[in-house]
């Protein structure tokens, strides 16, 4: 019987762990689907200030026009290091758990990972700020695809990992 009651735990746990990598799937397309703004539903440029994507993320994110990409000729709701944060956490959350089946670092070297994205965006902006150098939105987004990726890899490694207990 303590056998069977163990098999139920594991499969209760399976199907937990399944709604919420679907759950942390659907919030993070919700979210990378609304920064990219209105110029991917077909929004008119004019109109870009009032969208209700960039209203969503005006307390997260400055928008300046010149620090953002732009699709179909209208601004994106967030900046380039944004968008590259949500898209990178956005693919991370939908990849990297399916992925840690094979291959999962240690949470230690995720976390790691993780803070020294935050120094290398760290010593981006201060470096920017001193006159040291200029960045570019392209420099922004791999930055900020670094930070996402590193913080997706942190929330959702854990999900699908093969561990001795599990097995």
């Amino acid at each position: 019987m303590p056998g069977i009651v163990r098999i139920l735990n594991h499969r209760e746990y399976a199907v937990d762990r399944v709604a919420v990598y679907l759950g942390i799937s659907v919030l993070t397309t919700g979210i990378f689907m609304t920064a990219l703004g209105p110029g991917l539903f077909g929004g008119d440029p004019a109109y870009w200030y009032t969208s209700w994507q960039r209203v969503a993320f005006s307390s997260f994110c400055h928008q300046i026009p010149a620090r953002s990409f732009s699709i179909n000729g209208v601004q994106m709701a967030v900046c380039s290091r944004c968008i590259g944060i949500y898209g990178a956490l956005w693919f991370g959350s939908v990849i990297l758990p399916i992925a840690g089946r094979w291959y999962l670092p240690s949470l230690s070297f995720r976390r790691y990972l993780l803070v020294t994205s935050m120094v290398i965006i760290i010593i981006d902006v201060s470096g920017c700020l001193a006159g040291l150098w200029t960045d570019s939105n392209i420099s922004r987004l791999i930055t900020g695809l670094f930070l996402g990726l590193s913080a997706a890899w942190v929330v959702t490694g854990n999900l699908f990992s093969v561990t001795q207990q599990s097995i």
